[in-house]
């Protein structure tokens, strides 16, 4: 198995885990805090759109910078929004709370282009596609297990602790992904496929 296919897999997993997370709690979350009932699902509103917003320009960020360097800054990005959230939990500040689902939003967006990167550091794409996959799988079980775990075992009100598991989550990503080898593609080479 290549080791950097097997990290990378590792790393949209952990990183795809906030976004599981995110789909278990939010509506919870924003039932408790939103000022008003039309407002309950803005968090997941607010992580999907920085998602949408982030996956074109997080491709043109690794094409100036390499990959290496994009994927740090869209965990570090995460990890920041994950801290966010816990503070804003702590505080129980809504609007805060989803600037910090947009971050964590943005953070899966470049998520999203590992498996991209894991098809490249493949001599079999097929298996790199399929490691890719079952991390997905991985995340589904984690996201909200790691949820009710946390919850269950340092309560808080409104899931403010779960953000701070996030936060571990995705600092054991950004570890992982220093220990890849990439083979940089150049921005000539990514422009014209």
């Amino acid at each position: 198995m290549n080791k950097n296919v097997f990290l990378l897999s590792c790393c949209q997993g952990l990183m795809t885990t906030g976004n599981i997370l995110l789909v278990t709690i939010s509506a919870l979350v924003g039932k408790m805090l939103s000022p008003t009932a039309s407002m309950t699902t803005l968090p997941i509103a607010t992580q999907m759109l920085g998602l949408l917003l982030t996956t074109v320009p997080a491709s043109l960020v690794m094409a100036k910078t390499g990959r290496k360097l994009g994927f740090s800054l869209g965990n570090i990005i995460g990890t920041l929004g994950a801290l966010i959230g816990f503070i804003a939990l702590s505080q129980s500040q809504f609007y805060l709370f989803c600037v910090a689902t947009f971050m964590i939003g943005v953070g899966i967006g470049f998520a999203t282009l590992y498996r991209f990167a894991a098809i490249e550091a493949s001599d079999k794409p097929a298996r790199a596609i399929s490691m890719i996959m079952a991390s997905g799988v991985i995340a589904a079980v984690l996201g909200p297990n790691l949820a009710v775990w946390v919850n269950h075992h340092f309560p808080t009100v409104n899931y403010a602790n779960s953000f701070l598991a996030l936060t571990c989550v995705y600092l054991i990503a950004l570890s992982l992904l220093q220990m890849v080898k990439f083979n940089e593609v150049s921005a000539k080479q990514l422009s014209s496929t």
